[in-house]
């Protein structure tokens, strides 16, 4: 079978880290770009900073040191420019010239109603495919990209499963082809599912059983079916069901495109 390549992003979301320490998230981007790199191949041989930073490796040791200044200057400096907290602060790490992926990581300020921490992997079409012939790794790597993060949930987002399958609100917990929560976050109840869980002290990770190809192409209507079940058995932290708190999910569901 040929598989036609396709885009896709690896998503964190969890609580605005305002009162995070600049090293900390410094060393979390770090710890990121080194655990993706080791899964992903990136094709660059360094990275930087924006389109204006000083290049720097993968492998640096004092990589974390180099990000704290990109990452300072990204704040309001009316609020934050003179402390060592992190604000809502924001950056772009890409490849030097061409490369497979980039990740980006933002938060607004903690007091607006979206103010959600993000972290967001973007490869290429050319690592599209590595979805389907090493799903595993990829599975992995969102899980712990969840937990370098201390994020709610962390999951491979295909754009049109987050919008039309989730019908997704910001916050709300999403399913993708790849899903990870924190223990103690949002709950669901697999059972029956054509899912496969794995199921740690620290969260819970969902792989759908189907072909990743097939649900990007929107082709799979048990995988669409099986992602609007996952939202209506999801009860959120706070004990109300995610179809109380995002009703649209209760709508009846659109067939494959």
């Amino acid at each position: 079978m040929t598989v036609v390549p396709y885009e896709w992003q690896i998503w964190t979301d969890g609580p605005a880290r305002e009162d995070w320490p600049l090293e900390k998230a410094a060393a979390c981007l770090a710890a990121s770009l080194r655990r993706i790199t080791r899964t992903l191949p990136s094709d660059a041989g360094a990275f930087q900073a924006g389109a204006d930073g000083p290049p720097f490796s993968v492998n640096d040791p004092d990589l974390p040191r180099h990000l704290v200044p990109q990452l300072a200057a990204s704040r309001d400096r009316s609020r934050y420019g003179g402390g060592d907290l992190l604000g809502n602060a924001r950056i772009l790490l890409q490849p030097v010239g061409p490369g497979l992926l980039w990740l980006d990581w933002s938060q607004p300020a903690a007091e607006l109603p979206t103010s959600r921490a993000n972290l967001r992997v973007t490869v290429t079409a050319r690592l599209g495919p590595i979805l389907d012939e090493r799903l595993g790794e990829v599975a992995a790597l969102v899980a712990d990209l969840g937990r370098i993060w201390e994020a709610d949930q962390a999951w491979v987002d295909m754009v049109h499963v987050r919008q039309e399958w989730n019908r997704w609100r910001r916050g709300l917990p999403v399913f993708g082809v790849v899903t990870w929560f924190r223990t103690g976050g949002a709950t669901v109840d697999t059972s029956g599912l054509d899912v496969d869980t794995v199921d740690t002290d620290d969260g819970r990770l969902i792989v759908l059983r189907a072909a990743p190809a097939d649900v990007e192409a929107d082709t799979s209507a048990a995988a669409r079916a099986t992602v609007r079940e996952l939202t209506r058995r999801t009860v959120l932290a706070d004990g109300r069901l995610l179809t109380e708190a995002n009703p649209a999910l209760l709508a009846e569901p659109e067939g494959p495109s």
